[in-house]
């Protein structure tokens, strides 16, 4: 599924080696974060249930998306797809202080709720966030 062109300033997608999914939102907009889980309904869509899905999130540019959205999003996902067992999220960010941990603790919730499991990294950390996710890859990998 391509994002229209319209909205590809608020939000990218690159399918990168070793099979992971960058997800890059651009501007902290509605647009960006609807446009990025139409993007996770995809991936959700084609990924086989038994292996690692693994998600590299960068809001270093964008910052905290707007948080409603963000649980209904991810609840509305979690719903469509409740079946998938391995979920790996590497969250590349420029946050700092209350913020961050406002943030992490809501995404850490939301992991949860959804079975995933999410590492933060600071924006500078972009080869740890991709060193992590590749650690989780082998199916056989212990949660």
């Amino acid at each position: 599924m391509s994002v229209p062109r319209s909205e590809q300033s608020e939000f990218t997608y690159a399918h990168l080696p070793e099979n992971i999914h960058q997800l890059t939102l651009h501007t902290s907009s509605l647009t960006a974060l609807t446009s990025c889980f139409d993007q996770l309904d995809a991936i959700f869509a084609s990924a086989p249930q038994d292996k690692p899905l693994l998600l590299l999130s960068d809001i270093r540019q964008s910052g905290t998306p707007p948080l409603t959205a963000l649980m209904q999003q991810t609840q509305r996902l979690r719903i469509k797809f409740p079946q998938h067992e391995f979920v790996y999220d590497a969250v590349l960010h420029n946050m700092s202080g209350t913020m961050q941990v406002t943030f992490i603790k809501v995404l850490q919730q939301l992991a949860v709720l959804f079975g995933a499991r999410v590492a933060f990294f600071p924006a500078n950390e972009r080869d740890e966030a991709i060193a992590w996710l590749l650690a989780k890859s082998n199916p056989t990998y212990s949660r």
